[in-house]
């Protein structure tokens, strides 16, 4: 079931609340800036009593690899805590550890990225109006990261599916044509799974999931990093596996959900539908709605 290379294994965060993780993090950090402290101080010092024997420009050069190994090492670090949402699958306990690190952020581009990533957790906990006011709040124009961009695009786009938007999204189909047009093969690559995600979506709301699940297939095919994607789409295929009456197929989709869905809303679903599958149908189509948990056109999941 699992993609090859997908990472399962959970982080060293997972047994720690929010609260112990980012005081981890904080720890880890304030050493990190200690230690580069010493070393510019010692370089420093090394130059000041050998002037005679070392020259300017490898003063120079030692000063910006300290400064890079710092800065490489502590974003390796913050990388290790978005791990919590993209391999433990836990949007909950990300979005508390963000709301402990709001009170610290100074600078407004901080604060601007912070509003992104809250608005990713959201979308795994199916909270769109949650998703929405952080994207409200988010400025594109304000970061140079073009993947945070892309991700604002990606996020907007489902949004304006979700509550059935047509003009917003359409819009927000041409920003990502707009924004990739010209672009390296990498942004093209990007660009091309958004539109393939959104059709999915569209297809969803359609009700065709021939379509559906082709497009569900071609996505997991292409997925190599992040566990929680992975989950919310195996889902979704179980969904089109019990409407196609492939019960054992959902079966083990909707458990590898329920294993690996953690805090997401997908795992509380999958749970749900497993426990349905032993009880009686007092009627047809009734039933096969609540089991396959599309009582909305299946515009209820990701």
């Amino acid at each position: 079931m699992k993609t090859e290379n997908v990472r399962t294994k959970p982080t060293k965060y997972r047994e720690m609340d929010a609260a112990a993780c980012d005081r981890r993090f904080q720890r880890g950090r304030l050493l990190l800036t200690g230690l580069a402290i010493v070393l510019v101080l010692l370089n420093g010092a090394i130059f000041l009593t050998h002037l005679e024997e070392l020259s300017i420009g490898l003063y120079i050069l030692i000063m910006l690899l300290i400064v890079l190994a710092f800065w490489v090492t502590l974003t390796l670090r913050a990388a290790g805590l978005y791990q919590i949402l993209y391999t433990d699958c836990d949007p909950v306990k990300f979005l508390q550890i963000l709301e402990l690190q709001k009170k610290r952020l100074k600078r407004k581009s901080y604060r601007n990225i912070h509003h992104l990533l809250c608005a990713i957790a959201w979308a795994y906990l199916e909270d769109w109006d949650a998703v929405y006011r952080e994207l409200s709040q988010f400025q594109a124009s304000q970061v140079k990261n073009r993947n945070l961009k892309y991700s604002h695009l990606n996020l907007l786009g489902d949004y304006c599916l979700v509550k059935d938007q047509k003009e917003d999204f359409d819009a927000c189909r041409r920003q990502l044509l707009a924004l990739s047009e010209g672009r390296k093969a990498g942004e093209k690559k990007l660009a091309a799974q958004i539109l393939l995600i959104w059709d999915r979506r569209i297809a969803c709301m359609k009700q065709d999931r021939k379509r559906e699940r082709e497009i569900l297939e071609q996505l997991l095919a292409g997925q190599k990093k992040y566990l929680i994607q992975e989950t919310a789409w195996t889902f979704r295929l179980a969904q089109l596996d019990l409407l196609d009456g492939k019960e054992k197929d959902a079966e083990g989709r909707l458990r590898f959900a329920a294993r690996y869905g953690n805090t997401m809303a997908v795992r509380a679903w999958a749970e749900e539908l497993l426990s349905r599958q032993n009880q009686p149908a007092p009627c047809v189509q009734e039933y096969k709605q609540e089991k396959t948990g599309e009582m909305n056109d299946g515009n209820d999941t990701e």
